[in-house]
């Protein structure tokens, strides 16, 4: 009987955590694909907020440029590109602290360029005309790589699918430890029958 139960413990806990595997990577495509929805309405603020910022500040100047920047690293954009349609880079910028070139690939004539970094990262591009003599009175086109999941995101779902994981994990420990102790064995009974008296009545 304890191997039954055994069986169907076995059988439960493993579709546990397939169903949470599959939880887990279903969750992150979901996140995924809403999340290109929001990168698309990120970038989009983006562009517009470098014709609004020209407005105020000299485009191309330090400040200009030193703004853009820190804004594109709280709204979680990797990397950005602002270029003429000569294909002459004005401004570009990538958050790759470390200079490995993650974000940004340059061509035979060292001309930079945003690729897809990852699989959760999309690229957009768009036209941006600034009606300000700042912009020079120009159409230039902005290209930008924009992350399409959070880390964070990440973190919650898999750590979620972590501690069930484990709860199951342990448990099967210690049903493994209870069986492994002596005495707790399957009982073994033997058939008994009942033996009849036999009365003797000779004198």
């Amino acid at each position: 009987m304890k191997k039954l139960y055994i069986k169907i413990y076995a059988t439960i806990s493993l579709f546990f955590i397939l169903g949470t595997v599959f939880w887990f990577l279903f969750g992150i495509i979901n996140d995924a694909k809403q999340g290109a929805v929001d990168a698309k309405n990120t970038f989009s603020y983006f562009a517009k907020y470098t014709i609004k910022l020209a407005e105020k500040e000299k485009f191309g100047s330090a400040s200009y440029n030193k703004i853009l920047e820190r804004l594109a690293d709280e709204i979680g954009i990797k990397a950005f590109i602002i270029s003429n349609f000569e294909k002459q880079v004005l401004i570009s910028w990538s958050s790759d602290k470390n200079q490995k070139n993650e974000y940004i690939e340059f061509d035979a004539n060292n001309n930079p360029s945003v690729k897809d970094s990852d699989f959760f990262a999309k690229t957009f591009s768009a036209n941006i005309q600034f009606p300000s003599l700042d912009g020079g009175g120009r159409v230039f086109v902005i290209t930008g790589s924009v992350s399409s999941l959070s880390p964070s995101a990440v973190f919650i779902r898999s750590r979620s699918a972590f501690f069930i994981i484990l709860t199951i994990v342990i448990l099967t420990l210690l049903i493994i430890l209870f069986h492994s102790l002596p005495g707790s064995g399957e009982k073994i009974y033997a058939e008994v029958s009942e033996q009849k008296e036999t009365i003797d009545d000779s004198p």
